[in-house]
């Protein structure tokens, strides 16, 4: 069963998400999903950046936790740092309760390089 609806997404070039409030599952076109995604950016002035500049931060922030050796104990320089950084993900959540389906983003941060001294 789960591998007939893979496959008619697959066919119609359709994806399945949720929408803000979490209790309904949509079923939209990609080419519509990555649409409203461009339309907030464009909105909201975000322009995309030319390189990823996570390992650059990673790189930045490891070597100030290593200066900072009276805050940050050498033992704990693994409880704070992320060893494999990724950039943020971001998620488009719809929202069916407004007109035209705006998007709400959500970001995870999870992997980002200082996620973990944040969280703390």
């Amino acid at each position: 069963m789960g591998s007939v609806i893979h496959n008619k997404l697959s066919k119609n070039k359709a994806i399945i998400t949720r929408d803000d409030k979490g209790k309904t599952t949509v079923i939209i076109y990609e080419h519509e999903y990555y649409k409203k995604i461009r339309n907030f950016f464009s909105e909201n002035n975000i322009e995309p950046i030319p390189t990823d500049p996570t390992h650059k931060y990673q790189t930045h922030f490891t070597r100030k936790v290593k200066q900072r050796e009276l805050i940050f104990l050498k033992m704990h320089h693994t409880h704070i740092s992320q060893k494999n950084s990724t950039p943020p993900i971001l998620k488009a959540k719809l929202k069916l309760h407004k007109p035209n389906i705006p998007i709400r983003p959500v970001v995870n941060n999870g992997t980002a390089p200082i996620y973990k001294i944040a969280k703390n």
